[in-house]
């Protein structure tokens, strides 16, 4: 009951904010832009089968930016090896504490 109680509660929080999932766009190997209906899609069965009010624009940002905290829902997508800098993986880190 208590399970149920704090599930009904956090799908009643977020539904009075909108989700947004940011794509993550990195330099090295990969390709970042992939699949570029897969995020799209996602977006769409959460409005669909949940409570979530969704924003159904994609959202890019660099594992550098200033803002990369802003969005506690990040995608990484690519194919072959994905490398990133140095930089990068300190954002990455920063981010995944």
């Amino acid at each position: 009951m208590k399970i149920l109680i704090l599930i009904t509660i956090i799908f009643y929080q977020l539904s009075a904010q909108s989700f947004s999932i940011a794509r993550i766009h990195y330099n090295g190997g990969g390709d970042w832009y992939s699949n570029p209906s897969s995020l799209p899609n996602l977006l769409k069965f959460i409005e669909k089968n949940t409570p979530i009010t969704v924003y159904k624009d994609e959202f890019k940002i660099k594992l550098t930016d200033e803002s990369l905290n802003q969005y506690p829902f990040m995608y990484l997508n690519g194919h072959g090896n994905i490398k990133l800098s140095d930089n990068e993986i300190i954002g990455l880190r920063s981010v995944l504490k």
